[in-house]
């Protein structure tokens, strides 16, 4: 074996090398002049003394220097207005100051462009608020409206009005209609199966949408009287009463016709008798019981009741059951009205932008909130009406899970002039 004659020639030592650690060498792990011995590494320093930063103490501080490292730090475009501990942790890489971590913290507060465009990542969940009836109310004098939109077109039809008695039986009325109605088609459908039998209400509780506010509309309500309690816009949350007609309606129309869900028009007159005859969950009677003393027949019966009573203890029976249910409704909404008033007349506030569109400009990159607004009166401990531009023609009361405070610390800049 030749080549074993030759390493004879050799002083040498043979060492194992793993499979893990014998690979191809490169100019980072095998500099020259480097051995592959287990010392190779000490005494070697990566970032030479002259190098080194070290964070800069300061004992005089002035709100304008302060102001100068917060525009490096958190408003400066390759900073992208972080939140407090980033921002905390960017500072103390260049400055210290005693309470640097609670003025941070109060600078991040005030910073106006986070409050108006950053998400909320925990959102206030805001309780329903119990609108209360007023004693010897009568059936339908204090109504509920609202549409539900998106069915299947049947005969012109797409939508359905919901109308509830709110002051007093709970009692519904589902009318079919279009998408495109306005404030005069909704209220000639009210004339037509509410106002023959109820005659005009004194109360309108409604979402705001813009068939309820068409200027003929809004006349029409005032010559007639009508006081309107448009508490909020964008379909605002008061104690829930036309969402959850809204959902029983719906879901009975899933029950009776899912095989065939574009003949709905045909079942909304029976949707509202079934539903007149289901007892209340908070007034203990059924809607029926309320107005009439009694549930209406719905289908034949082989023995029908015997109905001799006096017509005198039945107006008694009927003035009876309608206080009742007022009394229970009441007592109700007795239970959602202990919320804290959140804001005063005098604060500034920012106005959710979802439900803002603005013909000029792209929604996806619109400002998260507008304002600040300050809020001129308080409606009720959750809805406040707001000082808008006089140029945004839209109602300037809201619900207060659209608001926001508007925060302005001593830390901050002055955020408007």
């Amino acid at each position: 074996m030749r080549w074993h004659a030759d390493l004879h020639e050799y002083d040498f030592e043979i060492k194992h090398i793993p499979g893990n650690t014998n690979i191809p060498a490169d100019a980072l792990s095998q500099p020259p002049g480097v051995d592959q011995g287990k010392t190779d590494n000490q005494r070697i320093v990566m970032i030479p003394p002259s190098c080194e930063c070290a964070a800069i103490t300061v004992d005089k501080l002035t709100n304008q220097f302060l102001w100068s490292i917060m525009a490096l730090t958190h408003d400066h475009v390759t900073a992208g207005h972080p939140g407090q501990d980033e921002t905390i942790r960017k500072t103390k890489e260049m400055y210290k100051w005693t309470g640097m971590n609670t003025w941070i913290g109060e600078y991040v507060k005030g910073c106006v462009v986070c409050q108006q465009n950053k998400n909320i990542t925990h959102q206030k969940k805001t309780p329903l608020y119990g609108i209360m009836v007023p004693q010897g109310a009568r059936p339908f004098q204090q109504i509920a409206m609202d549409l539900i939109m998106g069915l299947p077109p049947r005969n012109g039809k797409d939508t359905i009005l919901t109308i509830v008695d709110h002051g007093c039986s709970r009692a519904a009325v589902f009318l079919p209609c279009s998408t495109n109605i306005t404030g005069p088609g909704i209220a000639q459908l009210y004339l037509e199966h509410v106002y023959r039998w109820f005659g005009l209400p004194k109360k309108m509780i409604s979402d705001w949408d813009p068939r309820f506010t068409s200027h003929f509309g809004k006349a029409l309500l005032s010559k007639l009287g009508i006081n309107q309690n448009l508490s909020m816009a964008f379909h605002p949350q008061t104690d829930g009463l036309s969402e959850r007609k809204n959902q029983w309606v719906e879901q009975y129309l899933h029950l009776v016709m899912s095989l065939n869900p574009e003949d709905w028009t045909q079942w909304l007159d029976i949707a509202s008798a079934v539903h007149n005859n289901r007892k209340n969950a908070t007034t203990g009677l059924s809607p029926n019981q309320i107005l009439l003393e009694y549930e209406t027949t719905l289908i034949p019966s082989e023995n029908p009741p015997s109905n001799n009573q006096m017509v005198e203890d039945r107006i008694k029976d009927i003035i009876k059951y309608q206080n009742e249910a007022i009394d229970a409704l009441n007592k109700a909404a007795k239970g959602n009205r202990s919320i804290p008033e959140q804001y005063i007349v005098g604060n500034q506030v920012w106005l959710e932008g979802k439900h803002l569109k603005f013909p000029h400009q792209k929604t996806k990159l619109n400002p998260k909130r507008y304002g600040p607004f300050k809020i001129i009166k308080a409606i009720s401990s959750v809805a406040y009406q707001l000082q808008l531009p006089p140029s945004w023609k839209i109602h300037p009361v809201f619900h207060m899970s659209l608001l926001l405070p508007y925060s302005e610390t001593p830390s901050h800049s002055p955020n408007f002039s």
